[in-house]
């Protein structure tokens, strides 16, 4: 029989004021479903990257604008959907940071990083209405939620 999901939901405004406590939270959300300490790290800074990216260039640190997080935890994986209700972007027009011309760049990592920890990562960007963000991590055989 397969274990019904749980889920957490939160907003907040599009501020980074409030960055250190969402930083804690989705640590602790992972950590609680059984991921190690490693894998713990690197999800909360895949998350923690949409969030940003949600804050800054969805939302342009409007602060009347929100910024929604669900995750939601069932028998084999931890799915991560994170909304903006921006302009929306064009994701073919994010240069890969892994090009020699982009190496020494101090930004622009932010996708690459939540492409490289997640199992699954799918974009639905609306012009003029947001962007959602969901993200995939599957839970390792035997990992109790």
């Amino acid at each position: 029989m397969k274990q019904q999901g749980k889920s957490i939901y939160f907003n907040f405004s599009s501020s980074f004021d409030f960055m250190d406590t969402v930083h804690d939270v989705i640590n602790e959300v992972f950590c609680c479903a059984g991921f190690d300490e490693d894998d713990c790290y690197w999800l909360t800074i895949a998350v923690r990257e949409a969030i940003t990216n949600a804050i800054k260039h969805g939302n342009k640190l409007d602060p009347e604008k929100k910024v929604d997080v669900k995750f939601e935890l069932n028998d084999d994986r931890m799915e991560v959907v994170v909304s903006d209700s921006g302009d929306g972007f064009d994701l073919d027009a994010i240069p890969d940071p892994r090009l020699p011309e982009n190496l020494m760049k101090d930004k622009g990592r932010g996708i690459y990083y939540i492409r490289t920890f997640m199992d699954e990562v799918n974009y639905d960007i609306v012009a003029g209405r947001g962007t959602t963000i969901t993200m995939v991590k599957r839970l390792q055989p035997g990992t109790a939620p």
